[in-house]
């Protein structure tokens, strides 16, 4: 991880739902309290993604898959996460 990008993220506070990603990304909340917050197809997009992120990191190939197979389920096709779930999805190949 990017060393100033996480100090960053670690001073973000707030309620928007982009300072809840950032606190996720710290470890500061949980994927499934977050999860449990995110109300929209877009947030689902978004939290998914870097959870399969997360995965991919920590050498869970196939849950990742699975995440980004959620990614693009929601349909955010005008999304980053949408498109680099795709791009991961055909880079990951079973």
């Amino acid at each position: 991880p990017d060393a100033l990008a996480r100090r960053y993220l670690e001073t973000v506070e707030g309620d928007l739902w982009h300072h809840r990603l950032a606190r996720f990304m710290v470890g500061r909340i949980s994927y499934a309290d977050l999860e449990r917050q995110a109300d929209t197809a877009g947030k689902k997009a978004e939290l998914y993604f870097y959870e399969a992120q997360n995965r991919l990191a920590a050498g869970q190939i196939e849950e990742a898959r699975r995440l980004w197979e959620k990614v693009v389920k929601t349909d955010m096709m005008a999304f980053f996460e949408y498109d680099m779930a795709l791009h991961n999805l055909a880079a990951h190949a079973r």
